[in-house]
């Protein structure tokens, strides 16, 4: 008997070159598409042209097309915890939270309950014995976003674009003539179309003008107009002006409404080398206490930097890089690697 997969389709093209190859693999599909914003908002407009698009491949395909309303809980496991950190001063990552609580959290449960032997995406990773693993596309691979899923999920999904690089995958999608060939790829925020952060936050979170403070010298040197206006490490529109070396924003304290900036790009402020993660999450739990041959990631596609870790109690790691690396925020995962293997990941609370 066929194994039940069930695929999450979005209509792009890299989950509809996966839907493809699982039919060349000859398991028995359904398309899943979730909806998770309200239609009426702008990112809710998107998505409804998202899902007929999705339906159209799964009918140029001839696989099952099951739509699962998810609004409710799309927004109380990622939208709402996005804009709660935010509010205290937190810089979370919104696709890695999702990864976790909802397409490999209440989604796959779902998919499992409706009988799926597993579920699958159009992500660029390998999985293989309830181990993560870069893609052979590195370039495209995705492990950081995924480094807080459990081996219990990994034994039970799919990769299919695990191996593939993404020319070949637009190639594929070219010579079938599938209806999501021209597609371009979206690197924003999901909940997030049709508007950028700053609009998003200010009609979720109340805020006000406020101090720009040089770190250095405690000195106010300018006005903000809205703390979330300001992203840790921007230059451009602080608007300080008169100056030899530029101010970089390098802090957020939210109580006190304050925007600290720092004087020229290698300022102390601007580069930090140790970072307390506590929860982390051991993808693998063979990997428990591992120290050695590790290599930490603090953003996406950031360079990998070889690190010294000392595991404290509950999963907690302190972590001490081999060199300084720039501005990262509290909120931000830091993700560490052994060679290919992700061995899994968690959130900075605080930087030295």
């Amino acid at each position: 008997m066929k194994k039940k997969v069930f695929l999450a389709l979005s209509g792009g093209v890299d989950s509809s070159v996966s839907a493809y190859l699982l039919q060349e693999q000859d398991y028995d599909i359904t398309a899943v598409f979730f909806r998770n914003t309200d239609p009426t908002s702008k990112a809710g407009q998107y998505f409804l042209q998202e899902e007929k698009k999705a339906k159209e491949v799964a009918d140029f395909l001839k696989i099952p097309f099951l739509v699962i309303p998810f609004e409710k809980q799309f927004k109380e496991l990622v939208i709402d915890p996005f804009i709660d950190k935010y509010s205290k001063g937190l810089t979370p990552n919104p696709c890695i939270n999702c990864n976790r609580d909802f397409k490999f959290g209440i989604f796959a449960k779902e998919c499992f309950a409706r009988g799926a032997d597993y579920i699958a995406t159009g992500h660029y990773a390998k999985t293989k014995n309830g181990r993560l693993y870069k893609a052979k596309d590195l370039e495209k691979d995705q492990s950081y976003f995924l480094n807080q899923i459990s081996s219990d999920i990994l034994e039970k999904t799919l990769f299919p674009l695990g191996d593939i690089k993404k020319t070949k995958v637009r190639k594929i999608a070219e010579k079938l003539n599938l209806p999501s060939k021209e597609k371009k790829d979206s690197q924003k925020i999901c909940f997030l179309k049709g508007e950028n952060i700053q609009e998003f936050l200010g009609k979720n979170i109340k805020t006000s003008t406020g101090d720009i403070v040089d770190i250095d010298t405690d000195e106010i040197v300018g006005k903000h107009d809205g703390i979330f206006n300001y992203t840790l490490g921007q230059r451009k529109g602080i608007e300080i002006g008169g100056l030899e070396d530029p101010y970089f924003v390098c802090r957020r304290d939210i109580k006190k409404n304050i925007l600290y900036v720092a004087k020229g790009r290698d300022n102390n402020a601007l580069w930090k080398d140790t970072f307390l993660v506590k929860d982390f999450n051991f993808i693998n739990k063979e990997n428990i206490g591992l120290t050695k041959g590790l290599k930490a990631v603090i953003r996406y596609h950031s360079e990998e930097v070889p690190t010294e870790v000392i595991w404290e109690e509950d999963n907690t790691g302190r972590f001490f890089l081999k060199h300084d690396v720039w501005l990262p925020a509290e909120g931000q995962s830091l993700v560490i690697y052994k060679g290919k293997e992700c061995i899994g990941g968690g959130e900075i609370v605080e930087i030295e």
